[in-house]
């Protein structure tokens, strides 16, 4: 009884995080990333496989997830990235998800990633990270403006048609509509559906106070008066 032993198990320890950002502004119908950034601060290497998981909130397309060295999956709103081999000290490869808003995504938006390492990680509160993005709305809005009447007679009236278009994707709010009506034409007034009009000599300013939707059609009729040629 003058020895004894003890046998120990050494467990490797690293500590794993995991950061997401955003390159660039939100913008609805357009391509947008998140970048996903996994590191080891060790002291031990962090044995494969690593899985990232990514849920994106409703709203967003994702059209590709993908990073050098990672294996990922895309189901639906959930994006699983794998990487098989080991991480020693320091940052891997990182995931760039590629997505897509939709007019019906809402902002701002909070998304959250986790990492889920094989071997002990000491500090699991910087496992998981959020990042917030605003949306910011992309509409393509198209104008016409017709002459309604035959001729512009001196001493006539006549009417101008003006019609917005919203070609979408998003929908337009706070429209403005400003005409610059030429010395030989006197503003007489407007009319159309949920547009207030003012005049300030020749200029003509039109506020729409709906929301045009992506599809939709404003007309707004302003009558004039020839008074000279």
């Amino acid at each position: 009884n003058d020895a004894d032993d003890d046998p120990i198990t050494v467990v490797p320890s690293a500590d794993v995080s995991v950061d997401k950002t955003h390159a660039g502004d939100f913008i609805v119908g357009q391509e947008s990333t998140w970048i996903l950034q996994v590191a080891n601060a060790g002291p031990s290497t962090s044995y494969g496989p690593l899985v990232v998981t990514d849920t994106l909130p409703d709203g967003f397309t994702i059209v590709d997830a993908a990073g050098d060295g990672w294996d990922c999956l895309i189901d639906a709103q959930d994006v699983t990235c794998t990487l098989p081999t080991d991480l020693v000290i320091g940052d891997a490869e990182p995931i760039v998800i590629a997505v897509i808003p939709e007019p019906e995504a809402e902002g701002p938006s909070t998304n959250t990633v986790l990492v889920t390492p094989t071997t002990f990680d000491p500090d699991p509160d910087n496992d998981e990270a959020t990042d917030d993005v605003d949306l910011t709305p992309a509409f393509d809005l198209v104008m016409t403006n017709t002459l309604k009447s035959d001729a512009l007679v001196v001493g006539s009236s006549a009417t101008y048609l003006l019609s917005v278009t919203n070609n979408g994707p998003s929908a337009a709010a706070e429209l403005v509509v400003t005409d610059d009506l030429p010395a030989e034409l006197s503003y007489q007034g407007a009319t159309g559906d949920g547009w207030t009009c003012d005049a300030d000599g020749q200029e003509v300013s039109c506020t729409l106070a709906e929301t045009l939707a992506a599809g939709d059609v404003a007309d707004l009729r302003i009558e004039v008066q020839v008074v000279s040629g």
